[in-house]
């Protein structure tokens, strides 16, 4: 979001006590809105994925895996934050870039179903985003 031209004091708003009460109200409010738009991410504990020694497969284990979440978020879309090779120090991770993922049955989190481009025998230390619906 890009600072506009109400986002800011002028030289003209200080002279001036309604004129300055209302650029500093248009102030806090683009403040709000920008600090409220964080609100709507919530990101899970990071956590370990080990990969099988045969496939990465959907459907293949350690898949599917279980993320809790508080009760009050319900996921709307999950976006692969950060993936981490622990196997292997200062490898690239992989070409992962996607989370297939469902609500889990009776709320309370999610099921990762699969995320796509991992490495066989691998650790990794994954995170996650969660936006919330």
């Amino acid at each position: 979001m890009s600072i506009g031209p109400r986002d800011q004091l002028r030289a003209e708003d200080v002279a001036d006590p309604s004129r300055l009460q209302k650029a500093l109200n248009d102030i806090l409010l683009s403040i709000q809105t920008r600090l409220d738009s964080l609100n709507q991410l919530y990101l899970p504990a990071p956590f370990e994925l080990v990969t099988n020694a045969t496939s990465t497969a959907y459907g293949q284990a350690p898949f599917p895996l279980r993320v809790a979440l508080p009760p009050d978020v319900t996921p709307a879309g999950v976006i692969l934050g950060g993936l981490e090779n622990q196997t292997v120090s200062g490898a690239p991770a992989t070409v992962a870039h996607d989370v297939k993922w469902t609500v889990k049955p009776g709320g309370g989190g999610l099921l990762v179903q699969h995320i796509p481009g991992l490495a066989v025998s691998t650790k990794y230390l994954v995170r996650l985003v969660v936006i919330r619906g």
